[in-house]
């Protein structure tokens, strides 16, 4: 394509550079025009390993052969690279981000979260932000499985030592009835339990997912999670000084809840006496507050009127949706999400006000996406920078837009005949000629 024409008088001038710049981000958004370069491939391994010995300090040739090093399957060799490009510069955004990844996809959760969690709080607005966030909630949830099957790994160990003073774990209720329609009740009465408990800062409660987590690793039946021997064995490997266990029995008609409180240290004779509430399950919601401010007085908790105005609030009254939200927790912990934002969604849709219904559906759809995000493209948006600064047309627009070259065609103000600027004529020193300024593409004029 022959190169772009601009003829014009002194005074057209003043517009050239803008003229200029336009021209210039216009073709490159044209096809076939620049691009951010792609991924480095194993292919380029060889010569990107030449570059970085030439220059060990060069933090975008480390991060692209980071990347290569991932993208041939060599973790080990990713790590080290990117590692030393944040050793040169530990505010590179893309040495960050890439070195998160090659951790998330080696199963190194602990480091990709700390990473992401780097990345996020340094760049909110990130090009990696919004997958970075979704990528973290699932990551964050591989590094608590881990940090659950280490602890059984040194059960042996842990259960030498003091549980953490304070701190306490709910078990899933076992539903011992006949209406297995009841069922998800157990686990969403664990949830509301765990968040009342939560109401206190005298109180450390363990997140419901470890506990779940735990007792999924530990295989143990209903039947035997609600054994005082198990709360023991349990409460070592959570760090906790005291179990919730409890059962539910009955039907829709006449429904059972009993709960208790498991000191960790000690005989089955230190524990209290099994708290129970008994009503239609209609009244299911009078029953858990119930059974909670019965919690509060067997540990020696006298609460404050604002806590105990938290430990009274209901996130729902329906108990459809509470139901629909307690299935939602089971296909959440099995780690099907898709199906888990179903379930949170049909009870948000039951009840609008269940706020917290709406959010866990939210999360679980968010854990779905980052559960099919490609780490690769995932790289290349990472990638998108750098590099980029030696290309043609970043040198070109860095030309266009100085205008010293474009000012030192206009003559000086000595030379200049001012009339017939006042008399609106063009020319330049009264001589009416014309300057043609040719426009070639960048890269060469093609």
């Amino acid at each position: 394509m022959a190169p772009e024409r601009f003829i014009g008088t002194r005074r057209s001038l003043r517009s050239v550079g803008l003229l200029l710049l336009t021209a210039g981000l216009s073709w490159g958004c044209t096809t076939g025009a620049y691009r951010a370069p792609e991924a480095p491939t194993p292919e380029q391994i060889p010569s990107l390993e030449r570059e970085a010995a030439a220059g060990p300090t060069d933090v975008d040739v480390l991060v692209r052969l980071g990347a290569a090093y991932r993208a041939a399957g060599r973790l080990d060799d990713a790590r080290r690279v990117l590692q030393q490009a944040l050793r040169v510069d530990k505010s590179s955004a893309e040495a960050t981000s890439v070195l998160g990844m090659v951790y998330d996809e080696s199963g190194a959760d602990s480091s990709a979260v700390d990473l992401y969690q780097k990345y996020l709080a340094e760049h909110p607005d990130g090009p990696l932000a919004k997958d970075l966030r979704e990528r973290l909630a699932l990551v964050r949830r591989r590094a608590l499985q881990a940090s659950v099957k280490e602890s059984l790994a040194r059960e042996a160990q842990l259960a030498s030592t003091p549980p953490q003073p304070r701190t306490v774990g709910v078990f899933p209720f076992a539903y011992q009835g006949p209406d297995q329609r009841l069922e998800p009740l157990g686990r969403a009465l664990a949830e509301m339990i765990t968040t009342d408990l939560s109401q206190t800062n005298r109180l450390k409660v363990v997140e419901r997912l470890r506990v779940q987590l735990l007792l999924n690793e530990m295989a143990l039946s209903a039947q035997q999670r609600v054994q005082p021997a198990t709360a023991a064995r349990s409460g070592h490997l959570l760090g906790a000084a005291r179990i919730v266990q409890g059962v539910l029995d009955g039907d829709e008609n006449d429904l059972l809840m009993q709960a208790v409180v498991v000191p960790v240290t000690g005989d089955s004779a230190s524990m209290g006496e099994p708290l129970s509430a008994h009503d239609p399950a209609r009244r299911f919601f009078d029953m858990e507050k119930r059974i909670v401010l019965g919690l509060y007085q067997d540990m020696g908790i006298e609460l404050t009127p604002a806590e105990r105005e938290a430990v009274l609030h209901r996130p729902t009254d329906n108990l459809n949706a509470l139901l629909a939200f307690g299935l939602g927790l089971e296909a959440q912990d099995a780690g099907q999400f898709q199906q888990a934002a179903a379930h949170f969604t049909q009870a948000a849709t039951l009840d609008p006000g269940f706020t917290s219904a709406a959010a866990a559906a939210q999360a679980a759809q968010g854990l779905n996406v980052a559960q099919n995000l490609d780490i690769g493209s995932m790289v290349q948006t990472g990638l998108a920078d750098v590099g980029a600064a030696n290309t043609a047309y970043d040198q070109w627009v860095a030309r266009v837009t100085s205008f010293t070259d474009l000012e030192g065609l206009l003559p000086g103000i000595l030379s200049r005949d001012p009339v017939p600027e006042l008399l609106g004529k063009e020319g330049l020193s009264g001589t009416g000629a014309s300057v043609e300024i040719i426009i070639t593409r960048p890269g060469g004029g093609q």
